[in-house]
């Protein structure tokens, strides 16, 4: 059985430290304070550290010397964590709404079904009763469906009647349970992906090796999603690229997608190609109107040729 002891709860913080400082808030409130919390920092370029460290002095605060991202900030968590000997490590995003059950029901799971991820139910703070994300690629004959969204729009008390988990090919990662035990035989996320997907990736690359994936009906979060990037997400450089290209990347080891449906999806190598000719010649206007299409367009082509790792940087691009 789970002790409370041998839970880490992992939060990743860049620049954002009210979320963070508001989500360990919330740990305290429902009581998983009693589990031990470290908080990673992602080399934030304010004072993030001083304003965590003010509020809650006795929380561990793991300080990284380069922003590498949601996998390798989080594998300095893993790494404290295996060095520790805890049993399970909670991956929680800092920009989540909690409740009493949110934690209780993923480890429920766990106790029943054993070494698997399982992750949370996210609804939105205005309509908690419909299902914003459900778990991806839902299992259907054993085979995984593509489709990504499998239960949203959803109504989550029906959900929750129907099952107490639900298999499916992957969840997302602002609530994540993970046995070490996985960890340890099956390594952690790749963090070459930097921003976006890696998670889908991790659980579908463990659900090939045997490993499968739970959502948790019962564990429920309202999930803000806007995270360090707060509202300008939708309009940032950052979130184009590394969204255009890892998804795609994914879709082409896990779903068969190729290197020609993804150019034809942007009318053709020709169309690809006069777009990066004619970009340094593009007045200033013009580039700023079009700087999204610019990084999604680049993404699209280190996707084509497999290229991975931190290209564009936040520090550059996040206002």
């Amino acid at each position: 059985m789970t002790q409370t002891s041998e839970i880490l709860i992992s939060l990743l913080n860049w620049k954002n430290y009210s979320d963070t400082i508001q989500c360990i808030k919330q740990l305290y409130e429902f009581g998983y304070a009693s589990k031990e919390i470290v908080v990673v920092d992602n080399a934030s370029p304010n004072d993030s550290v001083e304003k965590i460290k003010n509020s809650f002095p006795e929380i561990e605060i793991i300080h990284s010397s380069m922003n590498n991202g949601f996998a390798a900030g989080h594998k300095m968590a893993v790494d404290y964590a295996l060095e520790n000997n805890f049993e399970l490590l909670w991956i929680l995003n800092p920009d989540v709404l909690l409740n009493e059950n949110t934690l209780p029901q993923l480890i429920d799971a766990y106790r029943r079904k054993g070494p698997a991820i399982y992750g949370s139910v996210s609804v939105s703070e205005s309509n908690p009763e419909i299902v914003e994300f459900g778990g991806a690629y839902g299992i259907i004959n054993g085979e995984r469906s593509e489709v990504y969204d499998f239960h949203k729009g959803d109504n989550l008390s029906a959900l929750q009647h129907s099952s107490t988990e639900i298999q499916v090919g992957a969840i997302e990662g602002f609530s994540m349970l993970v046995p070490l035990e996985v960890i340890r035989k099956h390594r952690f996320m790749d963090t070459r992906f930097f921003l976006y997907g890696e998670e889908t990736e991790y659980c579908l690359r463990l659900m090939d090796e045997g490993i499968p994936n739970y959502v948790v009906p019962g564990s429920v979060v309202v999930h803000k999603g806007e995270g360090s990037f707060g509202t300008s997400k939708k309009n940032n450089p950052v979130v184009a690229y590394y969204r255009a290209r890892n998804y795609r990347l994914i879709a082409k080891k896990y779903f068969g997608l190729t290197n020609g449906k993804i150019l034809k999806s942007v009318g053709g190598a020709r169309a690809l190609i006069l777009f990066f000719i004619k970009w340094p010649f593009l007045c200033q206007t013009i580039k700023k109107e079009k700087q999204l299409d610019y990084f999604h367009n680049l993404g699209i082509l280190h996707a084509l040729f497999n290229i991975k790792g931190k290209r564009v940087s936040p520090e550059k691009y996040s206002w």
